[in-house]
């Protein structure tokens, strides 16, 4: 089993336990009633699909709502790949029963809080894919290490992310010997090291990082990755930008390259 996920900090808020709908400030609305979803199938909810186009439009796109918390439901073992990005290409069934095509969330900001998601295995690849202003929220690695299936389960997480945690998760990992991290410095790194940009300094970085990474410029080695890739791309047809994947990116040829040099995993 493979789980892949960001971590990252998410912005926290009360909810009100009758609607389902929270806000926090006057303007952030976060999603967690049943009648919000849509899942896969009509006879569970393991599988979700997305949301409900219906009540989005009268909760949130009618209410002019352009920042919303998604709570990942706790029966949750999968989000499917096309959960709320622009390929949302398959229906879905609302709590109702009702086939329905997903929406494709269009607000400006988009948390998403796996708090309560004890129960999930895998992500699709291309869930929430070309959402604007997404964060993702820390995963709860010790629920999950506590509920873990028996087989073997690798979990590929940003690595500066969880690194205060570090500690705690290598104990975990000594009892869940199935259990596998792998955490790489960042999704630019993972790019430079695979070889797409060929050129010569970003070999010659990568080797010795720390010999170019400065921490009164740089808050965090992601950060200088990401400065690194961006200037190296720039006006190429890698053009590199966090705001938007560029899709030569997801050609089959490059993402193979990607995936490959991830070493110890087999995809």
């Amino acid at each position: 089993m493979l789980i892949s996920l960001i971590a990252s900090p998410i912005t926290a808020a009360a909810a009100d336990e009758d609607t389902g709908v929270m806000t926090a400030g006057a303007t952030t609305l976060e999603i967690s009633t049943d009648e919000a979803f849509l899942w896969d199938s009509t006879t569970d909810q393991k599988t979700l699909a997305g949301i409900n186009p219906e009540w989005y439009q009268e909760n949130i796109t009618a209410a002019g709502i352009q920042s919303i918390s998604i709570k990942i439901p706790a029966s949750t073992e999968t989000i499917r790949k096309d959960f709320g990005g622009v390929y949302t290409g398959y229906n879905g069934y609302s709590s109702a029963g009702q086939e329905l095509r997903p929406v494709n969330i269009t607000c400006d900001q988009v948390f998403v809080d796996f708090s309560a998601a004890t129960n999930l295995k895998t992500i699709g690849l291309q869930a929430f894919f070309q959402v604007s202003g997404l964060k993702i929220g820390t995963f709860n690695f010790f629920l999950f290490y506590g509920h873990c299936p028996k087989e073997e389960t690798c979990v590929i997480a940003d690595g500066a992310a969880i690194g205060p945690e570090m500690n705690r998760l290598y104990n975990q990992v000594k009892v869940k010997s199935n259990v596998k991290l792998y955490l790489p410095e960042s999704f630019e790194w993972i790019i430079l090291q695979s070889g797409i940009v060929d050129e010569k300094e970003i070999r010659t970085i990568l080797l010795e990082p720390e010999q170019y990474i400065d921490s009164k410029d740089y808050f965090s080695w992601e950060q200088y990755f990401a400065k690194l890739l961006i200037r190296c791309t720039e006006n190429t047809y890698l053009q590199y930008r966090k705001s938007k994947l560029n899709e030569t990116y997801l050609h089959e040829k490059n993402k193979k390259m990607i995936l490959e040099s991830i070493k110890g995993i087999k995809f």
